[in-house]
């Protein structure tokens, strides 16, 4: 997944919160909010603001496909929908090796991990 795909799931436009995610991005990724750079950086690294954690992890599982191959196997094996419980948590985790995931101001952030010149792809 990219990060027009990531920003089209999201909840919100990136702008709307662009002030509290450069905030938590300063607080939290360990961002000098005094440095020349902090802008350019943040720019480059934000992607996205959801209203909560299961709501980025349950709009993720929907954009990697991972729900509708889930119930394609289901139907296929005569499984009855809802059968299966997520495990978020374990979701989460996947997430995390791509993205920093940061919950501040009432929002979760996404950004992109820092030290890597690659787009965030999600496997």
């Amino acid at each position: 997944m990219n990060e027009q795909s990531l920003s089209r799931h999201a909840d919100v436009a990136p702008d709307r919160y662009r002030a509290s995610a450069l905030a938590a991005y300063t607080e939290h990724l360990d961002a000098d909010p005094g440095s020349p750079e902090v802008t350019e950086q943040f720019t480059e690294r934000y992607l996205a603001t959801y209203d909560s954690i299961e709501t980025f992890v349950g709009k993720q599982l929907y954009a990697l496909g991972w729900v509708d191959a889930i119930d394609e196997a289901f139907e296929q094996a005569g499984i009855p929908v809802g059968a299966l419980d997520w495990n978020l948590d374990a979701v989460l985790e996947h997430l995390e090796e791509t993205y920093e995931i940061v919950q501040a101001h009432a929002r979760v952030y996404i950004f992109r991990r820092g030290g890597t010149d690659t787009e965030p792809q999600l496997t």
